[in-house]
């Protein structure tokens, strides 16, 4: 693989240890960063990744803000943290010097009838490295069937209490409407669930030689499956 290349959930486990631990000066972080994602995840990684020194973070989203899993309030969060949000794009490629990533090649999208698409417009962000906040499934089988839901995702009071005695729940996992950080109207809810806490979701197996949709410079993916990285 490439170094630098880090999944998003695995950088704030990291983080929340290093700040238990009181040693943030621990945690490695790039001068650099794209983060590709679209929800809270990304928001979180972003922003953190700025706080810890990044000069330059960007999020890359393929669709439009209205179409993002994260609420307004934390898109702008992120916004007056001095993250740069790029809607309408998507990481096709990434490029390396010795094993090390230097720089992500990016498609511009449209999105026609619901479905993206990419342009024929492209662009490089220089990066030495990439969070990834995609590819993630939500398994409510795994907390039991007395875990209320709504359009697939879990059910929460103003206390972040789910239906389950001492389980509470916050981020993208939570059903429209229910998570005071701000309500997101259910018909944005197109991609299975990438949320914060760990014991409610399960990350998708890569196959080799991939990254969520992103492979070395010169190998490019099925766009269906690069588009799509939650439903392989």
């Amino acid at each position: 693989g490439i170094s630098g290349v880090v999944d998003a959930i695995d950088f704030i486990a990291r983080l929340r240890q290093a700040q238990a631990d009181g040693r943030l000066d621990t945690v490695p972080v790039g001068r650099r960063v794209v983060v590709i994602g679209g929800g809270m995840t990304a928001i979180d990684a972003a922003v953190q990744a700025k706080k810890l020194g990044a000069e330059e973070v960007t999020i890359v989203y393929r669709r439009g803000p209205a179409e993002m899993g994260a609420s307004r309030f934390e898109q702008e969060l992120a916004l007056t943290h001095g993250v740069t949000i790029r809607h309408y794009a998507r990481v096709v490629e990434l490029e390396d010097r010795d094993g090390q990533l230097h720089a992500v090649h990016v498609a511009v999208t449209g999105v026609d009838g619901g479905h993206v698409y990419d342009t024929n417009e492209r662009f490089e962000l220089s990066a030495d490295m990439l969070l990834k906040a995609i590819g993630q499934t939500f398994l409510p089988e795994v907390l039991g069937h007395d875990l209320e839901l709504a359009h697939g995702r879990i059910v929460i009071d103003d206390e972040r209490r789910t239906s389950l005695p001492d389980v509470f729940a916050g981020g993208d996992c939570v059903a429209a409407g229910s998570d005071p950080t701000g309500p997101r109207p259910a018909a944005r809810h197109r991609r299975p669930p990438v949320g914060h806490s760990p014991r409610h979701l399960h990350p998708v197996g890569s196959r080799a030689r991939r990254v969520d949709g992103v492979e070395r410079v010169g190998r490019r993916l099925d766009p269906d499956l690069a588009l799509s990285p939650s439903r392989r």
